[in-house]
């Protein structure tokens, strides 16, 4: 059994900052993970209607929202999100084209479980209260036994000896989120989107024990 974790040849610069992301959290935050992947796809009615700019100003009030979400977003460590414009079948049967995101959630897995709820809330979370309807997000851990029997599980609850689980993250999620696009789609997707992020990480602070003051302001380890 290979009992080393491994990066398979990194796809691009987003991949290997990823990779280092999770395997920093694994060597000096947490033991455990507990690993959510959701994708934000936008409804084929309103599609139309949503540009680039509406996209990153969804993803932007999302973002910001976390801080005072607690509920949702208490124990985040960290999280990574990829921009996207193209079709979205595997789970609509949706065949038209347009942005969506994928966005993975690093949790502390020593004090969040139960991931297919926490998923379900925040996908709700951002069907209902920031696009108001206008998308319909899916949360993949629900396809955690299709992703086992197919070898590829890299979600869910996932310690740092599980290397099996952790290679899958590292190579299936960690990379399907950061790999680029198809050499016949590169000039057009480059043109679509000039001038705007496709990918962003970002490590979370750890809390605060009680009582103890902050020393200053936390410099964000968002990667562009």
């Amino acid at each position: 059994m290979n009992n080393q974790v491994f990066f398979n040849e990194y796809l691009n610069r987003n991949h290997a900052s990823l990779g280092n992301l999770i395997n920093d959290l694994y060597a000096h935050v947490r033991s455990k993970l507990l690993v959510i992947r959701v994708d934000f796809i936008y409804r084929p009615e309103f599609r139309d209607q949503i540009t680039i700019d509406i996209v990153n100003e969804h993803r932007a009030r999302f973002l910001d929202n976390r801080r005072r979400n607690q509920t949702l977003f208490g124990d985040l460590l960290g999280y990574a999100w990829s921009l996207e414009h193209g079709s979205y079948r595997p789970q609509f049967n949706d065949s038209g084209n347009g942005f969506h995101h994928h966005f993975i959630f690093l949790f502390d897995g020593q004090r969040r479980g139960s991931d297919m709820k926490l998923g379900l809330a925040i996908a709700n979370y951002f069907d209902t209260v920031i696009t108001h309807g206008m998308s319909r997000s899916y949360v993949s851990n629900l396809d955690k036994e299709k992703f086992e029997e197919d070898g590829t599980l890299g979600i869910g609850s996932i310690a740092h000896n599980q290397i099996s689980l952790r290679n899958n993250l590292l190579n299936h999620v960690a990379g399907y989120l950061t790999v680029g696009p198809l050499p016949d789609e590169c000039s057009a997707i480059t043109e679509l989107f000039e001038g705007h992020r496709r990918f962003g990480r970002k490590q979370l602070p750890m809390p605060r024990p009680e009582g103890v003051a902050r020393p200053g302001r936390p410099r964000s380890t968002e990667m562009k």
